[in-house]
């Protein structure tokens, strides 16, 4: 029978199948500390709005996102995406739905998994988004970057239908452990 190793003591790709007493594991994956963002908006939202939510770092990772919604509008859905930070948090669109997309927000939602988008969340693939340093997961995207970049990204809303009748209280919820 074979002793197979994980990605804290093996850096032989993905068979681990080889010890490395060299891995060091970032403390991201190893020990990392669970934090926590939230943030909420208030409004009707037209499909022409951008809402930026929260702002992360390049090498943060997220672990889950949720999104809630009051549901008082009579319409409306979000995309849930990255953008670059800027001086003004006026940056460059990475992704439009990196995480999710066209989530209703007309029904009421107490929270809904928000890392939903092109297979980020499966923890059953290789490289999935869920605890990937967030210019990886990015890159799992549009996003083009083959190392740290060591920028900030703010997670955005981008309504893709919009809202009517009544501004709606969107929160989103961020669980994380910090690039540092």
């Amino acid at each position: 029978m074979a002793t197979r190793y994980s990605d804290h003591f093996s850096s032989s790709g993905d068979d681990g199948d080889s010890l490395d007493t060299q891995v060091r594991v970032s403390a991201g994956i190893s020990h990392g500390r669970i934090r926590y963002k939230r943030a909420q908006a208030t409004g009707l939202f037209l499909t022409s709005d951008t809402v930026r939510m929260m702002t992360f770092k390049s090498g943060d990772r997220l672990l889950e996102m949720w999104l809630a919604s009051d549901g008082t509008s009579g319409a409306g859905a979000v995309d849930v995406g990255l953008s670059l930070t800027g001086s003004n948090h006026d940056g460059d669109l990475v992704d439009v739905d990196l995480f999710g997309s066209a989530i209703v927000t007309s029904t009421a939602m107490e929270r809904s998994e928000a890392l939903v988008e092109a297979g980020l969340a499966k923890a059953t693939t290789v490289k999935s988004g869920r605890g990937l340093p967030l210019w990886e997961a990015a890159a799992i995207g549009a996003g083009s970057d083959t190392s740290d970049p060591g920028v900030q990204y703010d997670i955005l809303l981008t309504p893709t239908t919009s809202f009517t009748s009544a501004d709606s209280i969107i929160t989103l919820e961020a669980y994380y452990t910090s690039g540092d």
